[in-house]
């Protein structure tokens, strides 16, 4: 049964529009990528086939590019772009917007990156709800997940094209663009000196063959300068959630997945680190440049695909080749005793889920000036440098592991399987941790394992108390906001909460395990995998047989279902569908007289009637005689919510 059909069985409102063609594969090319510049020229091709008979534009994201030339079979494209984000607070609709063909697309895109940012409209009231809903509208128009994006391309009328589409043969979408000093989803680590020296040896480098002696010199002694004072000029891409827009075009979600072939052409100093399987190292001696090849055959969706620039240097894993980690030149002494257990995680892994890693091999790189201390791309991780530790600092070991354990878990659940839509987050965040904290607890025991549940407990609550409900799943239907930045996209989403998104996530799987059985949601789990590993390697139909490939709460319901024979629909709709967590009050006595102990549980201002089961123990004897099990049989509602409790009594002797 196919999941969009199990979707309408299921009590969801969460929006979600098939797009009106789907990619077979993506061609990524970055032929100039002047690091020290803050500068990446490239070109993108997409494979598209058409899932209707009709295709009169193509809508795809793009933020902060400036697209050049745009061409569909050899032939030039008409397209709009308009990126309403750049003035979200003008109260008129009239978004700046510019056509051009492929002949002036040049000057065209410029026109459009500064009108983009003008804010002709006059501002309305500087009001937070205003804001709010503004924001999540503006968001909304440029959704791929509901057939919107920023890049609006018109088809030409041509028999040729008109034929592909009908015959739902594949097009090819050719579009070159640049990227220059990126403020989001690309990190350029350079300093004043560097950028300085870039920009004359970028133009140098495309000046006559006759002046190659000089730029040569001039870029030896640039170079030593750089290397004098200890710094190690890098780049890298960033953001946790879809920000593959901000540079390259694509359809910029987590449920539309392709193959993949990237090529990136750098300074020979530099090492080029992406997404998928290193196939070929080009020496480009006249010019001085690398080109490094990478093909990811296991179809992977764009805002999962990564890419590192720098002069880092591999180490690979003594005991696992697969594993390659990379460093800058300084720090290579540390990433035995950082990396050694690497082989050991992916071993406690593939015993757990009884699968295989899915990928053919895995990078970590160790990178500066990363927000977080991690960041899982398909097949690449990259680590905060923080996390680089000798065999003397032993505390550290605690931290690092746990965050190479974490990043390896995204592999499974969120690279390899990702996720549907923005609600659907909650299963390869939640899935992925329960992952990680699973080897936390196999590596360093079970008090270490309870101690990070506790804190994960402990920020969950404090968050709940003083900001909000963290809802983990929002689509479902009675599901109304009612707070600023809304939870239903990623780019609405507040910093804070997503953080505490991804501990609760953990905290509810933690939860379904108790309740299902760790054997039962382990064998899950293993559907899912087994599932997704059949279906990855077949070839790309118009069916588009791939979509194992993503998870929803629709179909992990169903692989409950269909595994363990039970309905955890009372467990969703407690902990998923809605926030919130709970909150007991305690007291006991001890009767001497009598030789027992009253102890008293109050959960005020909750409606339920039903059982509850409380674990009673005593301090002395053997474990059999002074372990009880005590059910609790509420009032009613309006007891409950009036604050009653109910006494229990405990006999030593029983």
């Amino acid at each position: 049964m196919h999941h969009q059909d199990r979707l309408q069985d299921q009590e969801f409102s969460g929006e979600f529009l098939p797009l009106l063609f789907s990619l077979s594969q993506h061609c990524l090319e970055t032929p100039f990528l002047f690091l020290l510049l803050l500068l990446l020229q490239g070109f993108t091709e997409l494979q598209i086939v058409s899932q209707v008979d009709s295709l009169p534009v193509i809508r795809l994201n793009c933020q902060q590019c400036r697209i050049q030339s745009i061409y569909i079979d050899d032939y030039p494209c008409v397209f709009t772009y308009s990126d309403p984000t750049q003035d979200i607070l003008a109260t008129s609709s009239s978004s700046s917007s510019s056509t051009a063909t492929a002949a002036t697309a040049t000057t065209t895109s410029n026109e459009q990156t500064k009108s983009g940012s003008g804010g002709s409209g006059k501002l309305g009231p500087r009001k937070l709800d205003t804001f709010s809903s503004t924001h999540y509208e503006v968001i909304k128009s440029t959704d791929c997940d509901v057939g919107n994006g920023e890049l609006v391309i018109e088809v030409p009328d041509l028999i040729d094209l008109k034929s592909a589409v009908l015959e739902h043969r594949p097009l090819r979408l050719f579009i070159a663009y640049m990227v220059e000093n990126p403020t989001g989803g690309l990190y350029f680590a350079v300093n004043n000196q560097s950028n300085q020296f870039s920009a004359a040896a970028a133009n140098d480098q495309q000046t006559a063959s006759s002046a190659k002696d000089d730029k040569d010199g001039d870029k030896a002694s640039a170079s030593a300068s750089v290397e004098d004072d200890g710094f190690s000029p890098h780049m890298f891409s960033t953001g946790r959630s879809n920000n593959s827009r901000l540079w390259f075009p694509c359809v910029d979600s987590f449920s539309e997945s392709c193959t993949w072939a990237i090529q990136v052409t750098v300074e020979e100093a530099y090492t080029a680190i992406a997404s998928g399987e290193l196939t070929e190292v080009e020496h480009l001696v006249e010019r001085r440049l690398k080109r490094f090849t990478y093909s990811l055959q296991v179809p992977t969706s764009a805002p999962n695909i990564g890419l590192v620039v720098g002069p880092f240097v591999p180490v690979v894993h003594p005991h696992m080749h697969e594993v390659v980690s990379f460093a800058f030149p300084t720090l290579k002494s540390l990433l035995p005793a950082t990396t050694e257990q690497t082989h050991k995680i992916f071993m406690h892994y593939e015993e757990l889920l009884n699968t295989r890693y899915p990928y053919a091999t895995y990078k970590q790189v160790f990178v500066d000036n990363l927000v977080a201390k991690y960041e899982a791309y398909a097949t690449l991780s990259l680590i905060n440098i923080s996390q680089l530790h000798s065999k003397a600092v032993i505390e550290q070991t605690y931290i690092s592991r746990r965050v190479l354990a974490q990043a390896i878990a995204e592999q499974y659940f969120g690279a390899f399987i990702s996720m549907q839509t923005t609600a659907d987050a909650w299963l390869t965040r939640g899935i992925s941790g329960y992952l990680a904290y699973d080897y936390v607890r196999k590596a360093f025991g079970n008090n270490e394992y309870r101690t990070y549940v506790k804190r994960a407990m402990d920020k969950v609550i404090r968050y709940e108390q003083q900001f909000r409900p963290v809802v983990l799943d929002p689509s479902s239907r009675g599901y109304t906001e009612q707070d600023y930045f809304a939870v239903k996209n990623f780019h609405t989403y507040s910093p804070v909460y997503e953080k505490m998104h991804r501990v609760k996530a953990f905290l509810a799987l933690r939860m379904l395990e108790i309740y299902l059985g760790k054997t039962l949601l382990l064998q899950v789990l293993h559907k899912m995998l087994s599932l997704a590993q059949l279906a990855a390697p077949t070839r790309f139909a118009s069916n588009n047989n791939w979509y194992h490939l993503h998870t929803s709460t629709a179909s992990f319901i169903w692989a409950i279902s269909t595994v363990t024979g039970k309905n955890i629909d009372t467990f969703l709709k407690q902990w998923v569908f809605q926030g919130g967590h709970v909150k007991f009050t305690g007291s006991f006595v001890f009767n001497r007289k009598r030789n027992t102990v009253e102890l008293e549980i109050k959960q005020a201002h909750v409606a339920y009637t039903g059982v509850r089961r409380y674990l009673v123990s005593g301090l002395e004897g053997s474990f059999e005689d002074f372990w009880a099990y005590v059910f609790l049989v509420a009032g009613t509602a309006d007891d409950l919510a009036a604050g009653a409790g109910r006494n229990v009594q405990a006999h030593a002797a029983d």
